[in-house]
Order: structure tokens, then C-alpha cells, then sequence
């Protein structure tokens, strides 16, 4: 899967986070600098994920986006309250944290099969909508 700011190919960093007989949970992450939110955001990846293998199963995702001089964010987790997706803003150009907007009580998948890019834009989509209501 490739990153949906840069396209790069995201990278497994963090290879076993349990393992149960042929199925392990890992992490992956954009590594590339140049599309990461400004170091006064937040110092992390624009993406990181947790995927089920060899099932290939997204179970948790946290997707940063620009947008009119703010920096978003979407985290959805399958297994938190039985599943949660959290929309949130960057509340200033100099603020390190994310004020969340909206969560709601379910989690909305992302197929690892395919292309982040386009389901990042459909999340981006939304996340805009909801602006318009608050």
C-alpha cells in the first residue's frame, strides 16, 4: 500500500505486535519527511496502521490531511468500544495536539487491497461534510 500524500510504499515498522500462531498484528508507516504535517503539529507519520496477517486486515488507522491551512486527521480502531472513528483538527498552526470534532461509535474499514489514496479522499470527503455542519 502506498502513502496517500507522497505514494510512497509504506513501510512495516513495528513486525510483531502479537503473533498468534500464523497470524501476527503489524505496523506500518509512511517514512517520508516531506509529506508529514509541520514539526508544530506533530512529529508523526501522515499515516500509521495496524494490519492483521496474513489476512491483510486493517484493524486500526490514523490518516493526516491538509485542508485550508489546517492539518486533519481520521483514526478509526475496530477493537476500541467495539469500534470508534474519531475526525479531528490541528486548533492552530502552532498547536502540537488534535482537538477531536466528531467520534462516532463505529469503525470505518479501509481495504488493504486498495489504493490509501483514494480511500484517504473518500474519508477526506466526509470529514468535510461534517465541517459544514459544525
Amino acid at each position: 500500500m502506498k502513502c496517500h500524500l507522497c505514494g510512497e510504499e509504506l513501510v512495516c515498522d513495528n513486525i510483531n505486535m502479537w503473533k498468534l500462531e500464523d497470524r501476527r498484528m503489524v505496523g506500518y508507516g509512511c517514512r517520508n519527511k516531506s509529506c508529514r504535517p509541520p514539526s508544530t503539529v506533530s512529529t508523526d507519520s501522515s499515516v500509521f496502521m495496524h494490519v492483521v496477517l496474513p489476512d491483510e486486515e486493517v484493524t486500526y488507522y490514523l490518516l493526516r490531511f491538509p485542508h485550508r491551512d489546517k492539518w486533519y486527521q481520521v483514526a478509526s480502531s475496530l477493537f476500541q468500544d467495539g469500534g470508534e472513528t474519531t475526525f479531528s483538527v490541528s486548533e492552530a498552526p502552532q498547536a502540537v495536539s488534535y482537538k477531536p470534532l466528531i467520534k462516532l461509535p463505529r469503525f470505518i474499514p479501509l481495504d488493504w487491497r486498495q489504493p490509501l489514496d483514494i480511500q484517504a479522499a473518500a474519508l477526506s470527503e466526509k470529514m468535510k461534510t461534517l465541517l459544514y455542519f459544525l
